[in-house]
Formats: structure tokens, sequence, C-alpha cells
């Protein structure tokens, strides 16, 4: 499967630090919640398809799904780059901003968006 992007934009990272093996217009999902409410990204999906998922906590069934670029999202928090190298099939969680990732493979059922 092609990697999915979005339209090209530019983003402002100084030579060298962007962290990932993709383009910054990588596309990636996350929620309107967490966007809207401007909610630190604690738990990241890395799909077996190799798309990137971002959301606060559990998904809510209200929630609207969003595509985003991952150079967006790592804009918005730079801690996300240190998972990097996790992959495809893994996902990562932390407790709060300040709190380590804890990362694992997990099983997709379809309840990720």
């Amino acid at each position: 499967m092609p990697m999915r992007e979005v339209e090209s934009h530019s983003h402002s990272f100084l030579p060298g630090t962007w962290p990932f093996k993709v383009p910054t217009t990588a596309a990636g999902f996350t929620t309107d919640r967490l966007l809207k409410e401007n909610l630190p990204i604690l738990r990241v999906f890395h799909s077996s398809d190799g798309d990137w998922q971002f959301f606060n906590g559990d998904i809510a069934d209200d929630d609207e799904c969003k595509l985003v670029c991952l150079g967006c999202m790592y804009t918005r928090d730079s801690t996300i780059g240190i998972l990097s190298s996790l992959p495809c099939g893994w996902f990562a969680s932390r407790e709060s901003i300040d709190s380590s990732w804890e990362c694992e493979p997990y099983e997709e059922d379809g309840s990720e968006i």
C-alpha cells in the first residue's frame, strides 16, 4: 500500500532534526476532540499498514476522525519523535506528557480510527 500524504506545506524544523523515516507530510489520524481541546498526546499507534494514530486516551463514540500531517503533530508535541522507530503493529502510551513512553505490540481489532 502506498504511503498516504497530505497536501504539501512547510514546516520549520532545523536541518537534521526530523526524526521519522517518512516525509513530514505523511498522513496520520487523530480525533477532532484532541485538536479542538488541545489535549496532550498520550497514546500513539503505528498500525500494521504504516499509519500513525494519535490519541489522548480512549476513543469516545462521538469522536470524529481527522486526517493530520505527521510534521504538524510533531510540531504540536516533539516528544513523539522518540517513537520514530516504533515498529508497525505497536503502540505507545504514557500517563501524562511528562511521563515516559511505554511501548508494546497490539492486536488490531478495528477499534482504532
